[in-house]
């Protein structure tokens, strides 16, 4: 008598960003320095089973969609600064979550501001 088994086989994959393992040593911060009115792309290639799911913080504070100057990507995996300003100056977070673990990516973030030199003197 011959019997099929079918073994149905569920793997959790716990979080990974840009192929990192949060078992790794953590990685330093990625130092980005822009000139105001650049655009600034924050990229977070998470994966994992269940999938993750990408919330991105600034100094600690969740963005949001009315975050000022601030997009994120329809699939959470990249955050867009656009026109970028001084006011987003400071630490960005990426954090993958799952209900098998978190991953997280940090960027440090310095716009430096634009300065318009003009002549107030002349002399002849």
């Amino acid at each position: 008598m011959n019997q099929i088994f079918e073994l149905c086989l569920i793997c959790a994959v716990p979080p990974i960003i840009d192929g990192h393992n949060p078992d790794d040593p953590p990685r330093p911060p990625q130092n980005i320095v822009q000139t105001q009115d650049d655009t600034i792309t924050l990229p977070c290639q998470a994966s994992g089973t269940p999938p993750p799911i990408i919330l991105w913080y600034k100094d600690g504070r969740r963005i949001t969609p009315n975050s000022r100057g601030v997009q994120i990507s329809p699939d959470n995996k990249n955050l867009i600064i656009r026109r970028a300003e001084t006011i987003h100056t400071g630490t960005y977070i990426c954090v993958a979550m799952s209900s098998v673990g978190n991953a997280t990516k940090k960027f440090v973030v310095h716009v430096n501001g634009k300065y318009n030199c003009q002549k107030k003197h002349q002399f002849f």
